[in-house]
């Protein structure tokens, strides 16, 4: 329900993330109708939208590789459908990484996200897409929040999150060089002007890559010791919070090495590293309106798929990475509340643990539903 602020809130109504197992080797057609009926049922079949109302579906296109290291095309597809069924109006959205396009006050120096979104096949949705670098450098707006203490000058994003009336993020589920984990939380990384991206970088491992891929651009940051990477990326969730209206994961393919895109070091002509994608068995459809559990539910679905669906072999290549990042640890060896994005978003009050009042939903996942439930406890 939307207060007369235009925010969405509970009313103390209990609240429900919901999960949905996908068997291996579903059809096209009949995933597209699981995921309607997911997502009617997540965003509460769209009651908070009207007529002309602009939704914006945040995807999370990291780079021009196909899902899942970039969003299912399915998933934009079928809620670009439903919005448009209700007389809104989707707009498909992102900005890709600083390896494939560099935007600078000068304009865009390279690269396109336009260019991701064909070679991903999302740009065939039924939606307006925009690439975000278009927006000229001065009409992205400042963001100060006063819970967003990792950023004391605020950071940029897009116009898009003005002008959309309703949010929805439909992430990826993988592993990630610098962030360990790619899930909800860094897709917001997207909305952000090219300088703030630049910022966060500098605090986090491997910053020398962005640097790198930044060059031309004249954009810099440097490392400030008072500043979390971590804290930073999961405070820039909170420019969103009072429009985003559910977190959706299509996840019948997870990486559960390497990350974000399909080559760790892509350049040169040179692909190496590949991640591994696992394709257990079961996926999984993870939705709710509470961010924060949705990633839980996530973190926990992605150490499932790195225990059970991933050979020795790519596990002892992902040590090495683990090891020179020094800031994120093996997946499955810590608590997935106590994930550095998941815990700053309990702590940020962007959602809860669940709860005699937040309970945990998953149907026809058999054996899965267990261990998730375990995980998630």
């Amino acid at each position: 329900m939307l207060n007369n602020n235009g925010t969405f809130i509970n009313e103390g109504i209990m609240q429900t993330t919901y999960a949905r197992g996908i068997p291996k080797g579903t059809s096209s057609q009949k995933l597209e109708l699981y995921l309607e009926q997911f997502m009617l049922k997540v965003l509460d079949n769209f009651s908070w939208l009207k007529t002309g109302e602009i939704v914006l579906i945040k995807a999370a296109v990291n780079s021009p590789d196909a899902y899942p290291a970039t969003t299912h095309p399915s998933a934009v597809e079928v809620l670009a459908k439903l919005i448009k069924d209700r007389d809104g109006i989707p707009v498909l959205g992102d900005q890709s990484g600083v390896e494939y396009i560099v935007h600078s006050p000068r304009g865009i120096i390279r690269g396109s996200t336009h260019d991701c979104f064909k070679q991903t096949g999302l740009s065939k949705a039924s939606a307006n897409v925009i690439a975000f670098e278009e927006d000229n450098w001065d009409d992205f707006h400042l963001f100060e929040h006063p819970k967003a203490a990792n950023w004391p000058d605020g950071f940029y994003i897009t116009p898009w999150v003005a002008k959309a009336d309703h949010i929805v993020s439909l992430p990826r589920i993988s592993t990630h060089a610098q962030g360990g984990v790619t899930l909800g939380a860094k897709s917001w990384v997207g909305i952000l002007r090219q300088d703030s991206r630049m910022e966060f970088h500098a605090q986090g491992p491997y910053n020398a890559f962005i640097e790198h891929y930044a060059r031309g651009s004249g954009l810099h940051a440097g490392n400030k010791r008072n500043l979390d990477f971590f804290e930073m990326i999961t405070e820039i969730q909170l420019a969103i919070a009072d429009k985003l209206r559910g977190t959706i994961f299509t996840a019948t393919k997870v990486q559960t090495t390497m990350g974000p895109n399909q080559y760790l070091f892509e350049n040169y002509g040179l692909k190496l590293f590949k991640a591994h994608v696992a394709e257990p068995e079961t996926g999984l459809l993870i939705g709710s309106t509470d961010p924060v559990a949705a990633d839980a539910v996530a973190v926990a679905f992605l150490f499932d798929c790195y225990k059970n669906h991933t050979p020795l072999h790519k596990k002892l290549l992902q040590k090495p990475v683990t090891i020179l990042n020094g800031q994120i640890h093996e997946l499955g060896s810590y608590n997935v509340w106590n994930n550095q994005f998941v815990a700053h978003g309990l702590n940020l009050g962007l959602g809860n643990k669940f709860s005699a009042g937040h309970k945990l939903v998953i149907d026809d996942a058999q054996e899965l539903s267990d261990r998730l439930i375990k995980l998630t406890a």
